[in-house]
């Protein structure tokens, strides 16, 4: 993602850097409780109560890939 040729097809300002996990970002998610939950314990009631719920998880995702929601 540093590439400058990548940067450019994508429209990026080619002086930002990209890190893959920005920690300050993180930290901020982190403290504001937005952190990784068991949703199958916090959606159960709602489940049993008839809504209707689409997990999005890929095979090529490395913090929540499809084999976690198994």
């Amino acid at each position: 993602m540093n590439d400058p040729e990548v940067k450019a097809t994508l429209g990026m300002n080619l002086q930002r850097k990209f890190e893959s996990c920005n920690m300050a970002v993180n930290q901020v998610f982190m403290l504001q409780g937005d952190s990784m939950q068991n949703t199958p314990l916090l959606l159960t009631d709602m489940i049993n109560d008839g809504v209707r719920l689409l997990i999005y998880a890929g095979n090529a995702d490395m913090m929540s890939n499809y084999m976690v929601h198994i």
